[in-house]
């Protein structure tokens, strides 16, 4: 059997919450991350349903995509910038330092978002679809995953391929394009 579709297992679904109903995840401005004003590296995706319901009342289920870089346990920004192979040219009297350390919560974040499409682009070059990282909604610490590309995102109700990377076409989620913030 060439493509055994099976429901995915509780630890691979990542939830979205969001205040607005739609069908499809889109990226808000067209392709482009870096205007996304709200989500700067792609589209974010809590580990836990309850966080996903402090973003929005309505929650989808996405499978979590299966190469994503774990920022989670990287201690400073320097050893973040060195794993990543990314630059930052920081300011001496800047509060982010490369022996900065993680243990700021918003830190982890507030530097991913910072290097954006920069980021995206060499870890999308490494083979990474997303990227997950510490962070903190409304003062509950968590994780989240930012996944870079709309056509990576598969809902927990369209077909999954057990060992396949790729849907095939007849199977493969449609997405479409937006100008506005969703």
């Amino acid at each position: 059997m060439e493509h055994l579709i099976e429901a995915p297992k509780v630890e691979d679904i990542i939830y979205h919450g969001t205040e607005g109903k739609f069908d499809t995840f889109e990226i808000p401005y067209g392709e482009s991350y870096e205007r996304a004003a709200v989500n700067p590296i792609g589209v974010y995706f809590a580990e836990d349903k309850e966080i996903a319901q402090l973003w929005g009342k309505y929650v989808k289920e996405v499978v979590k995509p299966d190469k994503i870089f774990d920022a989670t346990k990287i201690k400073t920004v320097g050893e973040f910038l060195d794993k990543t192979g990314t630059q930052l040219d920081i300011n001496p009297f800047s509060p982010i330092q490369r022996d900065t350390t993680f243990d700021w919560l918003e830190a982890q974040d507030a530097l991913i978002e910072r290097l954006g499409s920069d980021l995206v682009d060499k870890l999308k070059s490494k083979g990474y679809e997303a990227i997950r990282f510490n962070d903190k909604t409304r003062q509950k610490k968590h994780i989240t995953i930012a996944i870079f590309d709309v056509d990576k995102i598969v809902e927990k109700k369209q077909p999954y391929l057990i060992g396949k990377k790729e849907l095939p076409p007849e199977l493969a989620p449609k997405f479409t394009e937006t100008e506005h913030l969703i």
